[in-house]
């Protein structure tokens, strides 16, 4: 799987932008989250695959996951 983080993300951290993993066994947004160590994800925005998902989003090795701060404006 394919894991792109923005920057935004990876203050503090030794995680690159650009991840390539195998997962052995599918696994949510949110326990991926938990053992890469990320904080403050309740800003982040989740699309795997192009597709807009929630942190429960099962995820395989042939996803390519990017995840992204919450955009607003008007």
């Amino acid at each position: 799987m394919i894991i792109e983080i923005s920057k935004v993300f990876l203050y503090n951290t030794e995680i690159e932008s650009h991840i390539e993993l195998d997962l052995l066994e599918p696994c949510s947004i949110k326990r991926l989250i938990e053992r890469l160590n990320l904080e403050n994800m309740g800003y982040a925005v989740f699309f795997v695959n192009g597709k807009e998902v929630k942190k429960g989003h099962i995820l395989s090795n042939e996803d390519n996951l990017r995840i992204l701060p919450i955009f607003g404006g008007g």
